[in-house]
């Protein structure tokens, strides 16, 4: 099986997700090396993960990213940036007309987005810095089971395809490939040259979630139906070619634990739509039948 680490992303409102994630790793995968990029932990938060084995905690301030949206129509910006759908979303800004031209809200939407385009940025810092080979999960994402067959592929890149039924490939509305769980397994050089590619289309991608939106484009380059299942593609770059396995959500990035519970199908949990906040996260892991390690249980008393 091919050697990899993981790696992670988060600030503090991510703490508990990540530290329930690394007692499953560290359970599942004892020999696996875990780097968390911080881009915002308490000082106890920090302490905590220094704690756990096999965890490396590094320093990480947003790079800056040149970043512009392009929209259709103000009817869309509206809809976007100010969550503007219908008539009395509109009312409260009737009392002060100025702030749809003055607000902050345009400001704050491409901070966001910059800090999507992060992704790629530290997921490459990872694999120049310390593993050749790393799987990548959101702060909200953790590892329910193994998932040794994809180690044991030969694929050197794995993205994880929504539900038929809730694909959309058009601007601005791009809900294709989930990123919140990624796999590069094809060895530095390959993965530094993907990763390039995707960085360099996330320039000329003028879309919001603009780094999964960055990733669906390239793909969406080799072929119209490179969506319609879940197949390997080759990405031809001029150093060579990339073969980019498509694999189900559902199995490697599970967001849908709401509506259909977990399985043993489901190998990588994605606690998306702010089930990851503590005040959520351990009630609706007991309702999915998802055992709490001790170690868990303890810092989750904690004032952390």
């Amino acid at each position: 099986m091919k050697k990899f680490g993981f790696i992670t992303i988060g600030n503090q409102a991510y703490f508990h997700t990540i530290y329930y994630s690394i007692e499953n790793i560290n359970s599942l995968y004892p020999d696996v090396s875990i780097y968390i990029y911080d881009c915002g932990f308490t000082p106890a938060q920090r302490q905590k993960f220094r704690e756990q084995k096999n965890v490396t905690l590094v320093p990480w301030e947003d790079r800056f990213f040149d970043i512009s949206m392009h929209f259709r129509s103000l009817r869309e910006k509206l809809s976007l940036v100010y969550n503007i759908r219908r008539l009395k979303d509109f009312l409260p800004y009737i009392k002060n007309l100025l702030r749809i031209v003055n607000d902050q809200s345009y400001a704050l939407f491409l901070k966001r987005e910059m800090r999507f385009a992060n992704k790629p940025l530290c997921i490459l810092d990872c694999i120049k810095r310390y593993e050749e080979n790393v799987v990548f999960l959101d702060g909200d994402a953790v590892v329910a089971q193994k998932f040794d067959e994809l180690l044991r592929d030969s694929f050197d890149v794995g993205v994880t395809l929504r539900e038929q039924g809730e694909i959309s490939i058009n601007k601005n509305s791009c809900s294709v490939l989930n990123s919140g769980v990624l796999f590069f397994l094809g060895g530095r050089e390959r993965n530094t040259s993907f990763l390039g590619y995707w960085i360099d289309f996330m320039k000329k991608t003028h879309e919001r979630y603009i780094e999964q939106s960055a990733l669906t484009r390239l793909l969406e380059n080799v072929g119209k139906d490179v969506f319609t299942n879940y197949n390997e593609v080759l990405v031809r770059l001029s150093q060579g070619e990339i073969r980019v396995k498509i694999l189900p959500c559902r199995v490697y990035n599970h967001y849908r634990a709401r509506r259909y519970g977990v399985t043993k199908e489901n190998k990588i949990v994605h606690f998306k739509s702010l089930n990851y906040r503590k005040e959520v996260f351990y009630d609706f892991l007991r309702e999915l039948g998802m055992s709490i390690p001790e170690a868990v249980n303890a810092v989750r008393k904690e004032d952390l």
